[in-house]
């Protein structure tokens, strides 16, 4: 999807001005290279000024918002204040939604102004690009090919035609090609289509509501759903105007990962996912993901007349970020309804609610009575893992003879190995499904000198099954063992779980398995070995 915009110099006489149009999905840091190509600004030295929405409403009252321009390396570049925002991190269609939404670009000399135009014909040719310009943009131009002599360097510009070519010449470098537009291919089981309808109402009437005029995010909903063994963890998005919707954690995964994001959000952010996470997001029309437009489309499922569309999304470990499949979408629609149903329940007694630091949070738990309906009882309990997981040391998965036979014949030296595993950074395509997989990478590297002594990519699905991942890991320490053709006098662990995997196994090798969390070495191994293999795929 594009969007048009029209960038004029504010007072000049005869107007200066060019339109462009542009891929809905541009961030503001786009919008700066944009101008600075069109009107020849050293755009370091500028900031852009957009409106922003105090609420989900297109109606609600604005604000301006101050963006300046950032650089990874060297951070904000534009000297303003501390609430200025980062142009790299937020999308133009966020602020500039409806035809006549305005903006504005100011340099130390000139202002300009970015209006959003009505989009009458989307042009099929990459973009951006230029689709206008007013005649006074033709001398403006040229003045820009002449020296201080007043001698053109290159060919002047004659008509507003050579000015629009060469202002779509100027943009051509930040054009796409079409095969780097990777586009998800999302589809949806024919018959799951009915099922499909009821969590995209669910979704509708959940925006409807608008729970944010009450909840904050940091108010955790927890639930404990009919004939589904662990509890889901919800925060309500939108009370700070930016993002409108829900997300739901599951189970201690889930609980584990709230934590990660409310005491270290950087970290939380940057770590792959170990949990299944439910997401809701509505999204304004010019940052609804074309992918997702699509699916709408197929389904026959118009929107045309919403001030947000619904992106569905849920999070498996080891998974790229996908629509919901199967049993997920009645689960993601139970979810959806139960807190529309309970924020509804609670509207004029929101505060009791708690937050996310009280001690106990709130929990609506739904049980079944001897006739099969579901009835619910509220109240607050302390947020702990349902499980407290009583992990037992697994067996050995080889047979005790071979175990012998590896003990007498592979010599014990004095070195100590530090062993662990994660999903790597990046994807990998699957053969018989469009969703990517982020692979489990397994290391195992000396404790001394950081060696790597063995590596391996495996399937998600390997770590997500507690006797596959036993199997697993078991096999990688044996291999490890073999491809050295010595056993290690330790191995460190950081991870409870691989800790009580691979425990008896090593015992009966005459090896000492030891928890520790600290595993520089590994740490460092695994992040340039990633490195490695990301540039490899």
């Amino acid at each position: 999807m594009n969007i048009q915009l029209k960038i004029s110099i504010k007072g000049s006489k005869p107007p200066v001005w060019a339109k462009i149009q542009a891929d809905s999905m541009i961030t503001v840091s786009d919008l700066h290279d944009y101008i600075n190509e069109l009107f020849c600004f050293d755009y370091n030295d500028a900031y852009i000024k957009l409106p922003k929405r105090s609420g989900y409403s297109l109606r609600s009252a604005t604000t301006d918002v101050l963006f300046g321009v950032f650089d990874e390396e060297y951070g904000q570049l534009t000297e303003l204040g501390p609430d200025v925002l980062n142009d790299t991190r937020h999308l133009v269609s966020d602020f500039l939604i409806e035809p006549g939404d305005k903006g504005h670009c100011v340099t130390s000399d000139k202002q300009l102004e970015i209006k959003l135009e009505p989009l009458k014909d989307e042009y099929e040719q990459p973009v951006p690009r230029c689709v206008g310009c007013s005649r006074a943009m033709v001398p403006y131009l040229n003045s820009l090919l002449m020296d201080e002599d007043g001698t053109f360097f290159d060919d002047p510009l004659s008509n507003q035609a050579e000015a629009v070519e060469d202002l779509t010449e100027c943009l051509s470098i930040y054009q796409l090609d079409d095969d780097e537009e990777d586009l998800a291919q999302f589809t949806v089981d024919p018959s799951n289509d009915e099922n499909w309808f009821d969590l995209l109402r669910a979704s509708e009437q959940f925006a409807d509501l608008e729970p944010w005029r009450w909840l904050n995010s940091d108010q955790v909903l927890m639930l404990d759903l009919p004939n589904f063994p662990q509890r889901v963890y919800c925060c309500v998005l939108g009370q700070m105007g930016d993002e409108f919707g829900l997300v739901a954690y599951v189970g201690d995964e889930g609980l584990a990962l709230i934590h990660r994001l409310f005491t270290n959000s950087a970290a939380a952010v940057n770590t792959p996912i170990t949990a299944q996470v439910f997401n809701l997001s509505l999204c304004r029309r010019g940052t609804f993901p074309e992918e997702d437009r699509s699916l709408l489309y197929m389904l026959d499922h118009g929107l045309e007349n919403r001030d947000h569309w619904p992106m569905l999304r849920v999070q498996n470990p080891g998974y790229m970020s996908w629509i919901p499949q199967g049993e997920e979408i009645f689960l993601f629609t139970d979810i959806i309804n139960k807190i529309s149903a309970l924020v509804h329940d609670y509207q004029d007694r929101i505060e009791q609610f708690p937050f996310y630091q009280d001690h106990e949070w709130f929990l609506r738990k739904y049980v079944l009575d001897e006739q099969g309906f579901e009835k619910s009882v509220d109240g607050t309990i302390e947020p702990i893992a349902s499980k407290q997981v009583q992990l037992r040391h697994a067996e050995p998965m080889i047979n005790a003879i071979d175990l012998q036979r590896i003990k007498k014949t592979m010599r014990q030296n004095k070195s100590w190995v530090e062993l662990g595993g994660g999903f790597a950074s990046f994807t990998v395509a699957q053969e018989n499904d469009n969703r990517p997989i982020y692979p489990w990478l397994e290391l195992a590297v000396d404790h001394i000198n950081g060696q790597i002594l063995l590596h391996n990519l495996a399937l998600p699905d390997q770590f997500n099954e507690q006797a596959v991942y036993v199997r697993t890991n078991q096999d990688f320490l044996l291999k490890m063992i073999q491809e050295t053709a010595q056993r290690p006098s330790g191995i460190l662990v950081a991870d409870d779980h691989l800790y009580h995997a691979l425990f008896l196994l090593c015992k009966k090798l005459g090896i000492i398995c030891s928890l520790s969390n600290d595993l520089p070495k590994l740490d460092q191994a695994m992040e340039s070995l990633a490195e490695f293999l990301e540039s490899q795929h």
